[in-house]
């Protein structure tokens, strides 16, 4: 990895960086090109000692010794995800494999349980591809087995791009059982995404960071079967958080795998029953 993406990984985890974020990521913005020089000369006026904190660090050493086929993109280049931008913690820096298809297209996002019923497996098979071949959808979701999985499998059996993003580092696969559909992704024009360091194993603590870039990175959202204080449901309180379209697929009210979904429902998501919920109102 070069020199300036290392750095800004190491920067993005530092405690010193939390007390000019604000002001940096907004100098980021309206530099419009990312110029390793400049952003320099920046924190220099704010910290004289955190470069060479930085750079004299393991982590960086280690960062720069790191290679891999995937690229980077530093918050306010040309091609960040414009849906990043509302964040209230937005990633300083990410790593990505595959094609930037996150641009000018119409996203969806669908989590859900890991353990999903047949009933919800079949609704969500026959639904999510009508949509997705009816209205090509690039599907957003985390790669984790069940719900999240299944997502991305319809996208490339309808051979539509996919995104995963990961609560890992993108050289560091999560699950393993994910590993197995990488390469599907990829030559369906899809890609992977990750905040973390590019080697990092993941972590109980990524999967919230993960979470909010899922939330963010769509248009809707589709929540099925959250069960209570699952991660779905955290990722479904982001979703309305935001302020964007959030549609839950309902349940019995006594069936604990939708308690979670039950909750979001009353919260103000809209129930979802059908594909059409998503064509009426295409964005």
């Amino acid at each position: 990895m070069n020199e300036s993406y290392a750095f800004m990984f190491c920067l993005s985890r530092h405690q010193k960086f939390y007390s000019f974020q604000d002001e940096f990521l907004s100098f980021l913005r309206k530099q419009k090109e990312f110029i390793f020089k400049v952003t320099l000369e920046f924190i220099q006026e704010k910290d004289q000692s955190l470069i060479s904190e930085i750079c004299s660090s393991v982590r960086y050493k280690e960062m720069l010794k790191t290679k891999g086929n995937y690229s980077c993109l530093v918050y306010g280049e040309e091609k960040f995800p414009d849906e990043f931008y509302f964040l209230k913690d937005p990633p300083l820096i990410f790593s990505y494999l595959g094609s930037e298809c996150w641009l000018n297209t119409s996203k969806l996002t669908v989590v859900g349980s890991r353990n999903p019923t047949e009933k919800s497996i079949h609704w969500l098979s026959y639904e999510l591809t009508q949509a997705i071949c009816e209205n090509s959808w690039v599907t957003v979701s985390g790669g984790a087995i069940g719900i999240d999985q299944m997502a991305h499998h319809l996208s490339i059996r309808a051979k539509k791009p996919t995104i995963a993003i990961l609560p890992s580092g993108i050289s560091k696969i999560y699950p393993l059982s994910f590993a197995r559909i990488v390469n599907d992704i990829l030559k369906n024009g899809g890609c992977l995404i990750s905040e973390f360091f590019p080697f990092e194993d993941v972590k109980k603590y990524h999967f919230q960071f993960r979470n909010r870039l899922i939330a963010a990175l769509n248009q809707k959202c589709i929540v099925i079967e959250a069960k209570e204080k699952s991660g779905s449901l955290i990722t479904g309180h982001y979703v309305l958080e935001m302020g964007k379209s959030l549609l839950v697929l309902p349940g019995h009210p006594l069936d604990p795998n939708f308690k979670g979904s039950h909750q979001l429902i009353k919260y103000g998501a809209a129930i979802i029953t059908s594909s059409q919920d998503l064509n009426d109102n295409l964005i």
